[in-house]
Order: structure tokens, then sequence, then C-alpha cells
């Protein structure tokens, strides 16, 4: 799946700023997906019930839920630039509650996630003309697909310390959000929408 999902995706010819946005979005769906399956493992190894840890990691998705849409209107109040940014930032930040509670960063990850998931995309699918949104999108699911893969993978090859799962936190944040500095929206699409 992750061989034939990155070939299709290197195959699309899109927009630079296409290709910037979805590579740092996909590095933070890397981990997003890492951080739920590592909480799977964890979990069933403290010897919770199926009951128990699915209840527990529930508190992950929620968060991100309730605040995907705050991300989205945010990036469009405070700059597409700027809230992706800084989501990812938060991100890395946020991963470093896991060495305190794990309850607790299972909710700050899940809302930085939220924010920075729908401001990024926001951002990506605007780079686009309309005669290239629908591969667009569809080149977007398909990476969604193939970073599941590689979460759900290092989920369950890392072991259960807090340790790698929070260097991996990290590390592909921090790359992603240096990746949204090189950001330029052509300006037509760009209208009033900039980095504050």
């Amino acid at each position: 799946i992750v061989v034939i999902g990155l070939l299709m995706s290197f195959r699309a010819r899109l927009p630079r700023e296409y290709a910037k946005s979805s590579v740092s979005g996909f590095l933070h769906s890397i981990t997003r997906n890492s951080f739920a399956a590592y909480l799977v493992f964890l979990y069933a190894y403290l010897g919770y019930n199926s009951l128990q840890y699915g209840l527990l990691i529930l508190l992950f998705p929620l968060s991100f839920t309730f605040f995907s849409l705050a991300g989205g209107k945010a990036s469009d109040r405070f700059g597409r630039k700027f809230v992706p940014m800084l989501a990812f930032l938060t991100m890395a930040l946020f991963s470093l509650s896991i060495f305190v509670n794990m309850v607790v960063a299972e909710i700050l990850l899940g809302i930085a996630s939220g924010f920075a998931t729908t401001s990024n995309t926001s951002y990506t699918m605007n780079s686009l003309g309309r005669e290239n949104r629908i591969v667009g999108s569809a080149l977007r699911t398909l990476q969604g697909t193939v970073a599941m893969s590689i979460g759900l993978s290092i989920g369950s090859i890392i072991s259960l310390g807090s340790k790698d799962i929070v260097l991996i936190l990290v590390a592909l944040n921090l790359i992603a959000a240096t990746m949204v500095l090189t950001y330029k929206l052509p300006v037509s699409r760009e209208r009033h929408f900039r980095i504050h």
C-alpha cells in the first residue's frame, strides 16, 4: 500500500505549492497515526480490557474532531501559513506532555492535530485551480491511507516507553512546520490571506 501510494503521488503533475503542503501534511498525518497506534499497544500492554482502552483512546480522535473546524476557520481568519505552522509547532510541544500524563497528552495532541490538519488542508486545496481539485483531493485521500499504514507500522515496532514516540512526534512536526515557511500562494489565489 505504501509503495503504490507513494508512486501514484509522485506521478501526479500538480503545482509545486500543492506538493510542498501535501508533504508537510503527510508527515503530520504519520505522527497522528503513529500516536493512535501507540496508544492501542500501550493500553493493551498495561492490562486494560478492550472496553477500557477503547474509551481511553477515544479522547484523542474526539479532541481532534471538535477542534478541526476551528482550525479551518482560524486559517481563513489569521493566515493560511501562520496557523498550520503554529499548529505543527504546538503538536511538537504538546508531545512532551506524554512524559507527564497520557490522558492529558491525548487531549492536547488531539486539539493540536485538529488545528494542524484542517488548516494545512485549507492551504493545500487553495493552492490548486478548480481543474485540479478533484485529482488533488483524491491524492490527499491516498496520502492519508499511506500515512495510516506507515503510522501503524511505526506504532507497532517502537518501544512502549515514552521516548521513541515523543522523538517521532517532535521531529516530524518540526520538519512540517519548517516546510510551511516555504509556502507561497499565487497572488491571484492568495487574496488577503497572509502570514501575520
